[in-house]
């Protein structure tokens, strides 16, 4: 009976707590269940020392307003205890998220976000609330430093829906619900409704092209192109034709003759619109220009590609390819130091800035935007041999960015060699080292100047000693981001036709790797996931899954085994989630995506994306193997 009463009350507890107000011992909200309009008095208590003591802290504040986010930014106030602080919250919001800030570090609650409800008279969560709850753990909150939290966007999801899928639900909503309900048969049949709807949009009608192509339905998928391009002549679908067609060109001035031809054929209402997406395509035909040696017409055409921070990385792009090729060296630094002015100025003004970014996460932006231009900058002057005049630009590039970008740290390196001398180089390639922020090229670099030191260690033990230093340090951070959830059962057949499933691999620690041939970051990681196989090849406890989905085309096995001819790299068992079922279940929203599963089958680790490191990418699954065999 005790044990009854005691799971009861563990579910009371639990669940009010997600229904209602939230709340978080390092801050709190004076009304506790404010309304729209009303000002909201903030009381932040950090415990961390060097919160307390600083001299000023801000906020950023971001409020979902309808459909779309409204940021903020507020000064804190020392108070007897803690830091207080004011903001009105806008009409017609539903949720509102705080990001405590001290200079370049912040707050978000270790990432799970310090988020508010707006609520109703009765000071409940008005119901819209429930799904923007969904929308940040579901991926919409990154920019906030919300990590994805699979079981939060669950319940908040269930929650707005308890009642069905509203009548007055949009396309997109709709198409949320039933793919998070997994019920293809529902939502096939509403995107062939979809003609027959009053008032359809231009963007509907586009995206249900997609879906219907996606969940595998091409007849539909192509009922609805055709379709498309008859009710709307003039509509999106032409500009997804025309980024087709641009793609398969590999000359700048084929493709340029082509925007402009394609130009020409605008008519009607939607010219304001085609003005606007004409522009992306002189990016690309600005990098083939740079590519082809013509810089004066790659800056041309940078030009026409847009301002701000999108021409700065345009600019910059062009003048990397010089560093690449070793040519036009002098003209691609010209270049390269209009990018640098351009961000400068824009640092002073922040014309740029969107409504939805704080003034803290655009200056955060325009700082990495600044070191990348500030590092191809030095990387033009180092292979003129203007060492002196371009090292301040690699100092100011990795302190921007606090050493965390390892191709910066990379030329920092070289920069030091010849400016400091071989013994702060050696010294600073070490702290990388143990740091995890290091390359191969930093390795080999690490080499020749510990070799021509006389150093009587080996080098081979002298390195060992370093990463040994930087594993354990990775360890200690990633034990405090070990997951213990159980992983969705699957079963897959392999290349060979044989079935891989959760089941046959119980027992054995596993690394999951989503991936897709159209993707480039998945790709791009694929050097180090097979040296992260090959160093645990020996070991029968550790399994490598390749996991193939959201693949493009009619045989998907074909698309794989052709993708992989010719590869350097081979992996021992891929597996080919054909549906699309198994990176649905385990919830996925982009790729590259890894799991790595302990023996009992628990997700231990998710890791999203490819930070293009290879080193720091194998030392963290050694480590995150490493950490799921020790708590199995």
């Amino acid at each position: 009976m005790k044990s009854v009463l005691r799971t009861l009350a563990l579910s009371i507890v639990s669940m009010p707590v997600m229904a209602q107000q939230l709340s978080y011992s390092a801050l709190q909200i004076n009304p506790e269940n404010p309304k729209a309009g009303e000002q909201v008095t903030i009381s932040y208590k950090p415990s961390a020392p060097e919160w307390n003591q600083a001299k000023q802290l801000q906020a950023s504040v971001y409020f979902r307003v309808n459909d779309r986010f409204e940021a903020r930014d507020i000064s804190l106030t020392k108070a007897k205890s803690g830091w207080t602080g004011r903001f009105t919250i806008p009409d017609s919001s539903s949720v509102f998220v705080l990001k405590m800030v001290n200079g370049k570090k912040v707050d978000t609650n270790e990432e799970k976000g310090y988020c508010f409800f707006v609520t109703d008279s009765d000071g409940k969560p008005i119901q819209q609330a429930y799904l923007t709850m969904h929308k940040l753990y579901s991926g919409e909150g990154w920019f906030m430093g919300i990590e994805d939290d699979t079981r939060k966007a669950q319940y908040y999801f269930d929650k707005y829906y308890e009642n069905g899928l509203p009548a007055s639900a949009e396309f997109y909503d709709v198409v949320s619900y039933y793919r998070n309900k997994k019920d293809t048969a529902a939502l096939i049949n509403y995107l062939a409704d979809l003609p027959s709807k009053e008032g359809a949009l231009d963007n509907e009608l586009n995206n249900a092209y997609y879906y219907a192509e996606q969940f595998g339905n091409k007849p539909l998928a192509k009922a609805l192109r055709a379709y498309h391009k008859l009710k709307m002549p003039n509509g999106v679908w032409q500009q997804n034709d025309l980024y087709q067609h641009l793609n398969k060109i590999t000359k700048a001035a084929a493709k340029q003759q082509a925007l402009h031809s394609f130009i020409a054929t605008i008519k009607g209402p939607r010219q304001e619109w085609h003005e606007r997406i004409k522009k992306s395509p002189y990016y690309s035909i600005a990098i083939l220009h740079s590519k082809e040696g013509n810089l004066q017409a790659a800056e041309q055409a940078a030009d026409k590609s847009g301002s701000g921070t999108s021409l700065v990385s345009a600019l910059n792009t062009i003048a990397k390819n010089s560093v690449e090729s070793e040519a036009n060296l002098e003209e691609a630094t010209r270049v390269a130091k209009r990018a640098i002015d351009l961000v400068l100025e824009e640092k002073k003004t922040l014309a740029g800035k969107e409504a939805s970014r704080s003034t803290y996460d655009y200056r955060e932006s325009l700082d990495r935007t600044h070191a990348m231009a500030a590092t191809t900058y030095a990387s033009l002057l180092y292979k003129q041999g203007k060492y002196q005049e371009g090292f301040p630009y690699i100092q100011n590039a990795v302190d921007l960015v606090e050493h965390q970008n390892t191709k910066y740290n990379e030329q920092y390196a070289l920069y030091l060699e010849k400016v400091k001398g071989s013994a702060q180089a050696l010294k600073y390639l070490e702290k990388s080292v143990i740091e995890g922020t290091y390359t191969n090229a930093m390795k080999k670099h690490l080499e020749t100047l510990y070799t021509n030191s006389k150093n009587k260690q080996d080098f081979a033990d002298y390195f060992e000693g370093l990463t040994r230093q930087m594993r354990e340090k990775k360890k200690k951070e990633l034990k405090t981001k070990m997951l213990n959830e159980a992983a969705p059962a699957f079963a897959l057949k392999d290349m060979n036709g044989q079935e891989v499933s959760l089941e046959s691999l119980k027992g054995k620690i596993v690394v999951i790797d989503f991936w897709a041939t159209w993707c480039g970051p998945c790709i791009a990681s694929f050097p180090a996931m097979y040296t992260a196989q090959e160093n645990h090849k020996s070991n029968e406890d550790v399994v490598f899954l390749f996991v193939n989905t959201w693949e493009s085309g009619d045989d998907k096995k074909k698309t794989v085994e052709d993708f992989l001819k010719g590869k350097p790299y081979s992996f021992r068992q891929i597996a080919l989630d054909t549906d699309n079922k198994m990176v649905e279940s385990f919830k996925v929203i982009g790729i590259p995506t890894k799991f790595v599963l302990d023996k009992q089958g628990k997700i231990r680790f998710k890791s999203v994306g490819y930070g293009g490191n290879e080193p720091q990418t194998v030392e963290e699954i050694t480590a995150m193997i490493s950490l799921a065999r020790e708590n199995s």
